[in-house]
């Protein structure tokens, strides 16, 4: 997860030149790839968040605590459901990229969903005052500033039409939707081997 020292900046990635408040990246290596130098090593599934002081959306976040990987190298030892940290949205951005920390390689297949989901103030001002090394410097910029497209594709892929609603997540089946979505990322990045 990325952020920055304000609400307004943090994100890794802009929509019509707008940054977010974080990034959330879920992180997928392919199979058997152990050096991690060629050009499909990874995608990326990436979340932007957005400073919002909703009650709704404070619950999802207190299960992280930010308190508890004070020291432990950033782990958290808490179970969470990620569907709760998912947007509802399917409509994604897709490219051909880099890794956002150094080396920076150029390994990495890029799928950005379109919506932002909401993350509390609170919890990014708690993430602000994680030390990030023994002199107690706070760790309040950890993202990699905006890179131009150097003639990348940026193409943005709809969600596709659903043939029935989709269940809410306490029906009992409120994975399938992000079952559906991750499936249909990892098509997507399979199909492009």
């Amino acid at each position: 997860m990325h952020w920055g020292a304000m609400d307004n900046v943090g994100s890794e990635h802009v929509v019509d030149g707008t940054p977010a408040s974080a990034e959330i990246h879920f992180v997928h290596r392919k199979r058997g790839d152990t050096t991690g130098t060629r050009g499909d090593s990874f995608a990326v599934v990436g979340v932007m968040a957005v400073a919002n002081d909703s009650e709704a959306i404070a619950g999802v976040w207190s299960a992280l605590n930010v308190e508890e990987v004070q020291g432990t190298g950033g782990e958290f030892n808490t179970t969470v459901n990620f569907y709760d940290l998912l947007p509802s949205g399917r409509s994604y951005y897709y490219y051909e990229g880099s890794l956002t920390t150094p080396n920076c390689s150029e390994v990495v297949q890029w799928f950005l969903l379109e919506e932002t989901i909401s993350i509390p103030s609170a919890y990014l001002a708690q993430l602000r005052e994680v030390e990030e090394n023994e002199e107690g410097d706070r760790l309040t910029f950890n993202y990699r500033s905006t890179q131009d497209l150097a003639g990348r594709q940026v193409s943005r892929y709809p969600a596709s039409p659903s043939p029935s609603p989709s269940p809410s997540p306490s029906s009992g089946v409120g994975l399938l939707p992000t079952i559906s979505l991750l499936s249909m990322l990892l098509l997507a990045f399979h199909a492009l081997l």
